[in-house]
């Protein structure tokens, strides 16, 4: 899957030009003004996908933070690789509450005429 997530660097760089655009004075002519309104529509709305890109690498982050801890204490407490990795594996497919409540519900609340599973 593409998910077409923006690079760090990228993102910086473009914070930068949408920052200094920002700082620059306006005059008062209302052609300036609505050119102006113009540029800041379209960088409104590519701040929302910067910041979505970034939370996208700062949780890749804290997941590999988290897990590389996770290793290391638990080899720190004498797990064996395979204890680790059955741990690692677990972490990995945690369902949020609300998604297994979700599963719960949906699993409960058939259509009558739909085939039990």
């Amino acid at each position: 899957m593409n998910l077409n997530i923006t690079s760090i660097d990228k993102i910086s760089n473009e914070l930068a030009a949408i920052d200094s655009y920002l700082n620059i004075t306006m005059s008062e002519e209302v052609q300036e003004a609505v050119l102006r309104g113009n540029d800041l529509a379209v960088y409104i709305a590519r701040t929302g996908k910067l910041l979505a890109d970034a939370k996208y690498h700062l949780n890749g982050k804290k997941k590999s933070e988290v897990f590389d801890t996770l290793r290391e204490t638990a080899s720190r407490a004498g797990a064996t690789s395979k204890a680790v990795n059955i741990i690692m594996f677990n972490r990995l497919h945690y369902h949020h509450p609300l998604q297994e409540h979700h599963h719960r519900r949906k699993k409960l609340y058939r259509h009558p005429c739909c085939p039990q599973s």
